[in-house]
């Protein structure tokens, strides 16, 4: 029986090319995106056309709409084996200047969007007990120092946490789970990238500056005559010399992040991931075979790295955390009860 894909964020870049690939390989697929006109390339190519299937989709749409379009996609051949979670969005924002705003709107499309689709395929998953469930996270959820993708990579971090869960909670059922964590690939994407605007709220001057403030325990006459000038719209026009209603605190580190971000070698390719991706999915092609000729199987940990900068990333971490544990560990273990201690 031919498999059936069901991909999201498919007019460009990953999602794409993981489209092509499937296709070349014979599968089935159900390729989504806002403007299924993008998608005209496969839908009438006669090579294509019988085994694809477009879809209008936004993830961030109500869960009753994702509900509708989950069983018009499965109806289209009567079920669901694999599940990509490939739809994101990625806008460098000063956290402050973001605001719960700008956090909300990137963890409505990289998170709450792909969780609230993957819920509303499971229930065809489950009654089949069987399936794969891929979430394309970021290397970013594992390097977070990094000034102006706060919301990004936090949004992605908690991808790959509900992955890791999911993936336990679905194993008796026959579902598997792939945390998929990219590194720079070099897509469209990166050119188009829009940044997040500012929030009202970071434009706001503060309700108490000290300045403008006396002891406790003056009288209300020594108030009036010690009681300084608000210095608040000192503050706020401060805060308006930065072009665009930006924070001024920040021009500089922004400026210097925005020069970084336009220089980053994006070194992945993307068709190369998606032909890893589905190597592992569909448990065949080269990406199985190790340098010694023998056979990987599925991936420790459910996580798939690409790229040799997502590798050094996590690396860096992963050493950065195990020194962290080693510089502490006294203290670490210092906090145990004292009726736990050992003799």
């Amino acid at each position: 029986m031919t498999k059936v894909w069901v991909i999201t964020g498919t007019s460009s870049g990953l999602g794409r090319s993981l489209v092509q690939t499937v296709l070349e390989r014979g599968y089935n697929v159900v390729a989504t995106a806002r403007n299924v006109e993008s998608l005209k390339e496969f839908s009438t190519d006669p090579k294509y056309e019988a085994r694809f299937h477009a879809l209008r989709l936004d993830v961030t749409s109500p869960f009753a709409e994702l509900r509708v379009a989950a069983a018009d996609a499965v109806r289209k051949w009567g079920r669901i084996d694999i599940l990509v979670n490939n739809a994101g969005l990625g806008m460098p924002c000063i956290s402050e200047e973001a605001g719960v705003e700008g956090y909300q709107k990137q963890f409505n499309t990289n998170f709450f969007g792909p969780l609230n689709v993957t819920n509303a395929f499971l229930p065809y998953m489950r009654a089949q007990r069987s399936g794969i469930i891929v979430f394309i996270g970021s290397r970013s959820s594992w390097r977070t120092n990094i000034a102006m993708i706060g919301p990004y990579s936090a949004s992605k971090a908690a991808l790959t946490a509900t992955a890791e869960t999911l993936a336990a909670e679905v194993a008796h059922l026959g579902i598997k789970v792939l945390n998929v964590l990219p590194g720079a690939l070099q897509t469209s994407n990166w050119i188009n990238v829009i940044y997040q605007q500012t929030s009202p709220d970071a434009l706001l001057p503060p309700l108490y500056t000290p300045e403008n403030t006396v002891p406790d325990d003056s009288t209300n006459e020594n108030k009036q005559k010690e009681e300084k000038p608000s210095n608040q719209n000192a503050v706020k026009s401060e805060i308006e010399t930065e072009s665009e209603g930006h924070i001024a605190d920040y021009a500089a580190l922004r400026a210097r992040q925005l020069e970084w971000m336009t220089k980053v070698l994006n070194e992945g390719d993307a068709d190369k991931s998606a032909k890893a991706v589905i190597d592992v999915v569909t448990s065949e092609g080269s990406s199985l075979i190790t340098k010694d000729g023998k056979t990987r199987g599925w991936p420790e940990l459910d996580m798939l790295v690409l790229g040799r900068d997502a590798e050094a990333n996590i690396r860096d971490k992963c050493n950065a955390v195990l020194r962290n544990l080693d510089e502490w560990q006294d203290v670490t273990r210092g906090i145990l009860r004292d009726d736990l201690k050992e003799s």
